[in-house]
């Protein structure tokens, strides 16, 4: 039986014996800019997602990490760790509008754009 996660404004639709449940994020995901729920599949069948631009697949071995932007996750395999993390300093906050992104941990599987 397989389980992910999935960004709730992601998921289309799903084929087979796919259920679906909310995995809570915390406040402190939600205000940086990641929703507050995503979707936890659970079950086999074919899982439909969409995504601005192209999606990559990409396989994490284990203790491989990754590095996205808050809105570039997809979806994950449970397997797979994340959390929410500061990158750069002050001037690329100030400058880049940037200044959290999602570390994801493997083994797993990531779908992002």
């Amino acid at each position: 039986m397989k389980k992910n996660y999935v960004q709730s404004g992601a998921f289309v639709g799903s084929t087979g014996e796919l259920t679906l449940d909310t995995k809570w994020q915390g406040f402190t995901k939600g205000i940086f800019g990641t929703n507050m729920f995503m979707l936890k599949t659970v079950g086999n069948g074919d899982m439909f997602v969409n995504a601005w631009g192209g999606i990559i697949k990409t396989v994490l071995k284990d203790g491989e990490k990754m590095i996205l932007d808050n809105y570039q996750l997809v979806a994950l395999s449970a397997t797979a760790g994340y959390r929410v993390t500061k990158h750069g300093n002050f001037k690329t906050t100030l400058f880049g509008g940037e200044a959290l992104v999602m570390e994801i941990i493997g083994p797993g599987t990531v779908l992002s754009n």
